[in-house]
């Protein structure tokens, strides 16, 4: 059988990791961690699920602001519970549907994860790194140029946490490149950016960056990237032509291979 032909059920997480409505943001940012996900399902006072409440929308309204000012800080304001922090129209879908409607329904919805449901009750959680082992064990042949961005979304390592969690959001993406003089010398990505919550203002990339980055010939098969991708627990990978980065393959990137 078509690998793209098997139903979401049998590739999605069955485990339903909730939180409630009152949940504070930083308890969900320990959920979170503690759970090793980075969306979870928010629940009503009756238990009832009534959306979802991911990283992204930890940062990008979540964080607290500096006084007087106004400029966003690297703290996340404690106040804030998930009630005005979560999506109440979560993306979803039925674990019959094929894991090819699940890519692109992802592509299409510009998500990380969808909320797998049987009628309107969740039964799971389907992830771009899942769709990820599907494009490994579908041993896709084509190249990542033909897949990978050739803009590179970028920090330096002495720039500031707080401008590096601003450039996250700015460029819409899970992660971006820590570059010293052209070359890539690791990632800062949205689980960087929750760890470096509680460091002081005038804190910088070096300190909390990861510094296992994914560098690879243009010429690599995808599947290869895609192993390597779900390997290193990487959000971004490098291409390179003759040790120049070219460009960067993200996890959404090779969803179009599945479509």
């Amino acid at each position: 059988m078509d690998a793209l032909q098997i139903n979401v059920s049998e590739h999605m997480n069955p485990a339903v990791y909730t939180v409630s409505i009152s949940a504070t943001s930083e308890e969900i940012d320990l959920e979170m961690s503690a759970r090793g996900v980075s969306g979870l399902i928010v629940v009503d006072d009756d238990s009832r699920p009534v959306g979802v409440v991911t990283r992204t929308d930890l940062l990008a309204r979540g964080r607290a602001l500096h006084a007087p000012g106004g400029e966003r800080s690297n703290k996340l304001n404690e106040r804030l519970t998930a009630r005005e922090l979560f999506s109440a129209d979560p993306v979803s879908i039925s674990g019959a549907a094929s894991l090819r409607e699940a890519a692109r329904l992802m592509a299409k919805r510009d998500v990380h994860r969808l909320m797998v449901v049987k009628g309107e009750d969740p039964v799971g959680m389907l992830s771009v790194n899942d769709l990820l082992k599907v494009v490994s064990e579908s041993r896709i042949e084509t190249p990542i140029s033909e897949y990978a961005s050739d803009t590179i979304a970028h920090v330096a390592p002495d720039d500031r946490i707080a401008y590096a969690m601003d450039r996250l959001q700015a460029a819409g993406v899970r992660g971006l490149v820590v570059m010293v003089d052209g070359w890539p010398v690791g990632s800062f990505a949205q689980v960087e950016a929750l760890a470096a919550q509680d460091a002081g203002n005038d804190a910088v990339v070096e300190h909390w960056m990861n510094p296992g980055v994914v560098s690879i010939p243009e010429t690599t098969p995808l599947h290869h990237a895609a192993a390597q991708a779900v390997a290193m627990h990487t959000p971004l990978i490098i291409s390179l032509d003759d040790r120049t980065p070219k460009g960067v393959l993200t996890a959404t990137d090779m969803l179009y291979a599945l479509m």
